[in-house]
């Protein structure tokens, strides 16, 4: 979808979700943001450690982004990598006061991607991180490499 409307704000996917002996990589909802030529944003359940496996009820699960001014699309979904059943239900997408901690903020230390999906190496514990893009994100912290 177009980014136009969101730019400059902070948007929430969230749904619920019921899974079913699913194993595997697990089941979860993701959002990408885009910029002209390049991704500016990007959070994945499964890939950024928080994957829904087992056997749940239903269960309000949520993906939340800063949209940058320059963003051109928005891309949503879910994901299931494994085996078993995955229900999803009342999912809605929406803009959200910055108050609502956005994926940055909410990543773990040991969490380490980067826009453009460049791996990023170092040891989180002390703060070190080491790029090659200068756009980076290492756990809670986010900012430029000079």
């Amino acid at each position: 979808m177009s980014a136009v409307p969101y730019r400059g704000r902070r948007v929430r996917l969230s749904g619920y979700v019921r899974v079913d002996s699913v194993t595997g990589g697990g089941a979860g909802l993701w959002m990408r943001i885009d910029g002209a030529t390049a991704t500016l944003g990007f959070d994945n359940m499964i890939s950024y450690g928080r994957p829904i496996t087992g056997t749940t009820g239903w269960l309000l699960y949520t993906v939340v982004l800063d949209v940058p001014v320059d963003a051109v699309g928005v891309t949503i979904g879910a994901l299931f990598d494994g085996r078993g059943l995955v229900r999803i239900d009342d999912v809605k997408f929406e803009i959200v006061d910055t108050t609502i901690a956005d994926a940055a903020t909410r990543a773990a230390w040991h969490t380490i991607s980067c826009v453009r999906f460049h791996l990023l190496v170092g040891s989180p514990e002390r703060g070190e991180c080491e790029c090659e893009w200068r756009i980076f994100w290492c756990g809670a912290t986010h900012g430029r490499c000079d």
